[in-house]
């Protein structure tokens, strides 16, 4: 459905940019109030468009995978490995991300890397200068607990929610298209159940999510 929605929009976004583009070839000697408008409306369609490529990547990265796909884990190995690859970004932030003992879980492990990249680079993104990231678990009958936790300036209460949905940026002036913990959760969605936002002992951003333990 988002697939077809998207290509069919994208037809119309860029007719508006050809048409912009042909007005100032074709209009020599635009007035300054004439060029702010149609600066206006080439950053208008810039913008849609990458709400549009925002919603495709939702889409295909939220998207429930093949029942093979789904196996057992080692997901200390599935995360150090991340964190070696992600080396360049945390280092380039001034970060540090440390891993405890994590167990083996039952998952798509693609689904479950993009989840940790997500709120990893959620992270290094919002917890400022010197951020440190941990990456814990602990155990309840039969699924684990991950949390993904800083040292940032965290969420208020009241935005946590909010923060969840697609589209939706908490923080004032933060760049992005506010889609990575919506497609975290839409990944979740097709394992153990939603994840939930908190504040970490620091007082930064904690992110929670069960996944199931592996054999059970």
């Amino acid at each position: 459905m988002a697939y077809a929605l998207t290509h069919d929009l994208r037809a119309p976004v860029r007719q508006i940019e050809a048409f912009v583009n042909l007005l100032l070839e074709k209009c020599e000697g635009l007035d300054a109030e004439g060029q702010k408008y149609a600066d206006y409306i080439q950053a208008a369609a810039g913008s849609i468009r990458g709400q549009l490529d925002a919603l495709t990547r939702y889409a295909r990265e939220t998207e429930a995978p093949a029942p093979g796909a789904m196996m057992t884990i080692e997901l200390g190995l599935l995360v150090d490995g991340l964190v070696v690859e992600m080396d360049g970004a945390i280092r380039a932030a001034g970060a540090q991300v440390h891993v405890g003992v994590l167990p083996e879980v039952f998952g798509a492990p693609a689904g479950v890397r993009t989840v940790f990249r997500e709120l990893i680079e959620n992270s290094l993104k919002f917890a400022g200068d010197a951020a440190c990231v941990r990456i814990d678990a602990r155990t309840e009958v039969d699924v684990c607990i991950v949390s993904v936790s800083d040292n940032g300036p965290g969420l208020p209460a009241e935005h946590r929610e909010k923060a969840l949905q697609l589209f939706r940026r908490c923080q004032a002036g933060a760049s992005g298209t506010g889609t990575g913990l919506a497609i975290v959760q839409g990944i979740l969605g097709y394992h153990d159940g939603p994840g939930s936002v908190g504040a970490s002992p620091e007082g930064g951003f904690r992110f929670e999510f069960p996944l199931r333990t592996a054999g059970r």
